[in-house]
């Protein structure tokens, strides 16, 4: 029997920790990643980069200047398919300018080389010192920057609503097709015309050998809440010509960055996404490369595709509603060939000390920064590259819009409607999702109003306790009064079990026999563990990844989103696969001890079967404990103090279990008690 529960007890630490595998992954933080409190006050700094502030223009809204050309004739002819000379060459020293874009809540760098984003900052979240921007999109690449558009098609005359005749890039590399001029050539900032227009917007145009205009307008957004870039896409045709509509591809996620790792365990890797409309959840692609397994796709369908990490996501979202929203006839993914890292680590470290250079405030420097290092290291990595292929149209007035969100996975920020798309990447694979809602909108009630994470995980556990506290005072009278039955008949269980030892269906009705006689029911100890496991996995699947636990202090934690870490080493001095120990986490251990010592408050029972439960639950909390030792300290704060509203229920028991027994009934059932049974 003991070995049968020992088993039972590793195949569920076995079950668990294949889970964690599988879901994510620990990475301790490195030597030189500090843990310093944020800076106070509400500038905590962040990149500029070189080239003209854009800034909104004072007085009252122009509307968005038209193209400027000639009405077209009647008409029109299928767009020239690009070559060699399709754009005019550029002087060997044209110097792409950057221009630096502030909203509530991105900082965005932009460069006329090839008209793209080349980093994106989160201005209310913060790098590993807890000081700086978070930076989030870095450029690994001058031809793989963020919104690059490219007119380059093997086949653009030949593309249907799926793949068609354009074969997306693949094969062993997954490499993309070869840069064209979009992405290559230096394009135009029209400062005047960002200005003109209503919209927090940068412009960027390039000309084409045949008189034709590419315009760009990014259209940032000054709200609260809002992570979105959208980009308008046009073509201005020849003066006096009309032209149909021109199939580009457009790179609508690249360069995104891990978070700095708080050394939580079950944290995701940097995954690539998609979701159809007739998907429910949002598929995750373990490997980010090319389409997922699924049939009959279609490009109508495509409603997200991007790429994310624990806590931050960056991806292409349609809105069906929005009829400016761009047609999308097909899409892919790539990752970067392993040949190109060095030089696209490179790239992205110069970025970052551009950044230093244009912020005297903060230092910017990976050779110095060990933490930002492997960032850049670990995004080089796992990077993944995600296309579109759209129309764009040249008719006056009209454009293709391609909307992308760079920013946390908020449950505040995606309850947007303008996020309905998006809200699905939020999912809760270990519960359902009506009972991780309840308990995170209590977790919302007590941290608006106190202002603190942490009390809010304390006061939640309250609340939760407390609403099964009844239930679980009336189960352990229940199995008191249980075993003080059972111990009276044990006498004469241990005579049936003499006489009917070789008939052990006998065995079973003569024992239920005498257990009604007796009004005996069925023992109800397994009721709360299930009332209890179906709250403890809620809050294993939302507080692992619950973006306002991040970089929240409490008492001496550092970040409720990451271990306790009482004592941080500032290295790795145990690791055996399934646990790594980097720093003394005082609450999982006091979970062990507060459970040792509940259960030593626990009546030794009677009944075969109540022992064998309570020896296999002894086990319980070292297991947990090793299984959690890594993970979020908001749940370790909710295990503790659980542990101690148990103790307090279990003296509660032992006060009213004892006058009960005073008062000459220790024979009788409390109400609801053994009679209960099931």
């Amino acid at each position: 029997m003991e070995r049968r529960m020992l088993l039972a007890v590793l195949l569920s630490f076995f079950v668990v920790t294949l889970y964690g595998m599988a879901t994510g992954q620990c990475q301790p933080p490195q030597k030189d990643q500090g843990d310093e409190a944020p800076a106070e006050g509400p500038d905590a700094g962040g990149p500029e980069a070189e080239g003209p502030e854009a800034e909104r223009p004072d007085g009252p809204e122009s509307p968005a200047p038209g193209p400027g050309e000639p009405a077209p004739t009647p008409g029109s002819q299928p767009a020239p398919t690009p070559g060699d000379d399709a754009y005019p060459d550029q002087e060997a020293d044209t110097v792409a300018r950057r221009v630096t874009i502030q909203t509530h809540e991105l900082h965005v760098v932009l460069t006329e080389l090839g008209g793209a984003i080349e980093g994106i900052a989160l201005r209310n979240a913060y790098e590993a010192d807890k000081v700086r921007e978070l930076v989030l999109v870095a450029p690994f690449g001058d031809d793989i920057l963020l919104f690059q558009v490219d007119d380059t098609l093997l086949d653009p005359t030949d593309l249907s609503k799926r793949a068609g005749g354009f074969e997306p890039p693949g094969g062993d590399g997954r490499e993309d097709l070869p840069a064209g001029p979009m992405r290559k050539l230096v394009w135009t900032y029209d400062e005047a015309g960002s200005r003109a227009t209503p919209e927090l917007d940068a412009i960027f145009t390039l000309e084409r050998s045949d008189g034709a205009t590419w315009r760009k307008q990014f259209v940032f957004f000054e709200e609260e809440g809002r992570y979105d870039v959208h980009l308008r896409l046009s073509l201005t045709p020849p003066a006096g010509r009309a032209v149909a509509p021109v199939a580009v591809k457009v790179l609508v996620t690249s360069g995104l960055l891990r978070e700095p790792p708080c050394g939580a365990a079950f944290q995701y890797p940097n995954t690539a996404l998609v979701r159809l409309s007739r998907m429910d959840e949002a598929e995750e692609l373990a490997d980010g490369i090319g389409r997922p397994n699924l049939d009959d796709i279609d490009a109508d369908d495509l409603r997200l595709l991007g790429a994310r990490t624990h806590y931050f996501l960056s991806t292409y979202f349609a809105d069906p509603e929005d009829p400016a929203t761009a047609d999308v006839r097909t899409w892919w993914g790539t990752q970067g060939a392993s040949d190109r890292r060095e030089a696209q680590r490179d790239r992205a470290e110069e970025f970052f000390r551009l950044l230093g250079a244009s912020d005297p405030d903060h230092e910017w420097d990976p050779e110095k920064d060990a933490g930002l290092r492997e960032r850049i290291r670990v995004g080089v990595h796992a990077q993944y590259q995600n296309w579109l292929v759209l129309d764009v149209p040249t008719q006056p007035g009209e454009y293709a819009n391609v909307p992308v969100y760079v920013g946390p996975i908020d449950r505040h920020v995606l309850g947007q409607d303008v996020y309905a798309a998006v809200e699905p990447v939020i999912e809760y694979k270990m519960a359902p999702d009506i009972l991780a809602d309840a308990l995170l909108a209590i977790y919302d009630m007590f941290r608006r109003f106190f202002g603190s994470a942490g009390l809010a995980v304390i006061l939640m556990t309250l609340v939760v306790r407390g609403l099964m506290m009844p239930l679980s005072i009336r189960n352990q009278l229940s199995m008191r009064t249980y075993s003080r039955k059972i111990a009276g008949v044990k006498p004469k269980l241990d005579a049936l079990k003499k006489k009917y030892e070789k008939n052990v269906k006998r065995l079973r009705e003569e024992q239920a026999k005498l257990y009604r006689e007796h009004g005996i029911g069925f023992p109800t100890g397994c009721l709360m563990l299930f009332v209890q496991m179906p709250v403890f996995f809620a809050l294993f699947s939302s507080l692992r990844t619950e973006y306002t636990l991040r970089n929240q202090a409490f008492l001496w934690i550092h970040d409720l989103a990451g271990p306790d870490k009482l004592i941080d080493f500032g290295h790795t001095v145990f690791d055996i696969g399934i646990i790594t120990i980097f720093s003394l986490n005082i609450l999982p251990l006091l979970m062990v001890g507060l459970s040792i010592w509940q259960q030593r408050m626990m009546p030794k029972p009677a009944d075969e079967q109540q022992a064998q439960q309570m020896r296999m639950m002894k086990w319980l909390p070292i297991v947990f404990a090793v299984i959690l030792y890594n993970y979020t300290a908001a749940l370790a704060l909710y295990m503790v103090l659980s542990s101690v509203v148990a103790i307090a229920e279990s003296r509660i028991v032992r006060y009213k279990d004892r006058a009960h027994e005073n008062e000459g009934s220790a024979g009788g059932a409390w109400p609801g008690g053994a009679g209960m049974g099931m």
